[in-house]
């Protein structure tokens, strides 16, 4: 990683290599922008969210830019919401939704973990959005054809998961996929795909086995 100046703390890159990634890939991650943000940089970002006693606070964590003005930052310590559910990923508040699209993107997931797995260990260039809400701000405006949706295996268990994907895939016209189920991992996106075993190979037919929303919905009673 001598040719990039490092900038992710030791503990990130950790996380990092946990996650599946060489130096190679945190090397290339960083030249996308990846990098270390502490507390008080977050919050001078906007990168905040209200806490169970109503104040405005962040987190320091890992900033992964989707484009100059929007990203993901995971939380070193998730922050209870005030509707009491954590907080793991914050995004800058009041800043449109948008999408990570690496060049010659064929796919988008979830997370720009696991869109990036799947560009550097998989070898499809795959874009993210945040989160399975996001489509209709991040995907509808760009107007791509003929892409394919992939969403981590907990859609197969959770109807708004579910739903949001199928929504998805008709308002785009596009393709739709799931990561297949992969024991002791309900909610498998591509990190976990990939960390068990699967290749480039096999990541490349998951993508060509996926379906127009109507054969998928049809699909389903054989499964």
């Amino acid at each position: 990683m001598s040719q990039v100046k490092t900038r992710l703390r030791p503990e990130h890159i950790i996380h990092l290599q946990t996650e599946g990634f060489t130096d190679a890939h945190i090397e290339q991650l960083q030249i996308w922008g990846v990098h270390s943000l502490c507390a008080s940089e977050a919050q001078s970002l906007g990168i905040q969210c209200l806490n169970q006693a109503n104040q405005l606070v962040s987190s320091s964590g890992i900033w992964f830019p989707f484009t100059a003005l929007f990203g993901q930052l995971r939380c070193d310590q998730p922050i209870l919401r005030k509707n009491g559910k954590p907080a793991k990923y914050l995004t800058p508040s009041k800043t449109q939704s948008a999408a990570w699209t690496p060049q010659g993107v064929g796919v988008f997931t979830e997370g720009f973990k696991d869109a990036a797995a799947g560009t550097l260990i998989g070898g499809i260039p795959t874009g993210a959005i945040a989160g399975v809400t996001h489509w209709r701000k991040a995907l509808v405006p760009l107007r791509l054809p003929h892409k394919a949706l992939l969403y981590d295996a907990d859609a197969a268990t959770n109807p708004n998961v579910f739903s949001h994907l199928v929504q998805a895939g008709f308002t785009l016209g596009w393709k739709v996929q799931l990561i297949p189920r992969i024991e002791d991992h309900p909610k498998a996106g591509l990190c976990e795909y990939f960390q068990t075993g699967h290749t480039p190979f096999d990541y490349q037919a998951l993508i060509n086995t996926a379906q127009t929303p109507t054969e998928f919905l049809l699909s389903l009673p054989q499964q």
